[in-house]
Order: C-alpha cells, then sequence, then structure tokens
C-alpha cells in the first residue's frame, strides 16, 4: 500500500502513470485524504478541485454513478475548465444512453484541450453511432494522429471507458477507414 505522502505526491505530479491505482491506495489506508474535506484542510486549491475527481476514480467503477456524477459536477462548478470531469461526465452519460449530453460535454471538452486525444476519439464513437460518419471519420483521424494508443481496447478500458462505448469504438475502428488511416499511423 502506498504512504500517504508517497501517494500524494504522485497525485500532485501527475508523473504516475498508474493514477487510478494511487487514489485507490490512497483511499485504502486513509479514507479522508482523497475528500474535499482533506483539502479544504490543506488549503490547496488545486488539490481540492482535484479530490472530488479522485473520488469518482472509486465510486463510478464499483457502480455508484449517482455519487460519481455528483463529485464530478462539485469539482466542474469549482474549475469550469477541468478538462477530467467534464470528459467523465460525457463518459457516464454515454454510458445511461445520453449521447447528446455525452456529445455536448466532449465538445466542450475539446474546447478547453483540442489536443486531448481521449474526447476527440469518444467525441467521434458518439458521432458514428448517430450516424454522423464523415465528422466522425474526421475527429478519428485527428484523436488517432494525437495518440494512436486509444485505437487499442486495452488502452480504453485502461482509462476507464466504459462497455457500451468500447463496443461502439470496435465498429468505428473496424472500418476500412480507419483500419487503413491505423496501418498508415505505424
Amino acid at each position: 500500500m502506498a504512504t500517504p505522502r508517497f501517494a500524494i505526491r504522485q497525485l500532485k505530479s501527475h508523473q504516475h502513470h498508474n493514477y487510478p491505482a494511487s487514489c485507490k491506495s490512497l483511499n485504502r489506508g486513509y479514507p479522508d485524504m482523497a475528500t474535499p474535506r482533506y483539502a479544504i484542510r490543506q488549503k490547496n486549491h488545486q488539490y481540492f478541485t482535484d479530490a472530488y475527481p479522485n473520488r469518482c476514480i472509486n465510486y463510478y467503477p464499483l457502480g455508484n454513478g449517482i455519487n460519481a456524477m455528483s463529485n464530478y459536477n462539485q469539482a466542474v462548478a469549482q474549475d469550469v475548465n477541468n478538462l477530467a470531469a467534464i470528459n467523465n461526465i460525457a463518459f457516464i452519460k454515454y454510458e445511461q444512453g445520453e449521447i447528446e449530453t455525452a456529445i455536448k460535454q466532449w465538445q466542450q471538452a475539446i474546447k478547453i484541450n483540442n489536443q486531448s486525444a481521449e474526447a476527440t476519439l469518444a467525441l467521434a464513437v458518439a458521432l458514428y453511432v448517430k450516424g454522423e460518419q464523415q465528422q466522425a471519420y474526421k475527429l478519428a483521424e485527428t484523436a488517432l494522429k494525437l495518440d494512436k494508443n486509444f485505437a487499442d481496447f486495452h488502452c480504453m478500458r485502461k482509462s476507464l471507458w466504459g462497455q457500451s462505448i468500447i463496443t461502439d469504438a470496435q465498429k468505428l475502428l473496424s472500418t476500412p477507414k480507419i483500419k487503413t488511416l491505423l496501418l498508415e499511423l505505424r
């Protein structure tokens, strides 16, 4: 188990590649440390805005979507440009079948950071499912040029994509146009 000091250093530096595991190990031994209450005690604004999404990493995979959404919404209320929270709200909405809401969230995420391959590919998948193939192909090409790792379904799972969007992503990524693009990117 990670010690609190080690886990906090990992979370603050954002250099740790196993970010969800760090949050989980942090929560196991010291549950209040990944909460907004702890952040308030620390009087660290950045850590405060990060505390809500950190809790969601634990809530959503355990099937507690209501608490996850609540915490993501609180994170966005604290920082309207919280890319992670906006992006993850979209993923939850997509899994709930609210594709139009998810699309709006991903569009907002891309406005915040147009270099976000994850949000761009997720938007491409949603548009593809909606029948807007040309726009979907264009966005998928942009996303995969930014980070071709998102063509790997293991990467999607590791990034906590839900089963519905992974299934739909498989459909988009298996089209001849995208397969050709992936071959060119190798």
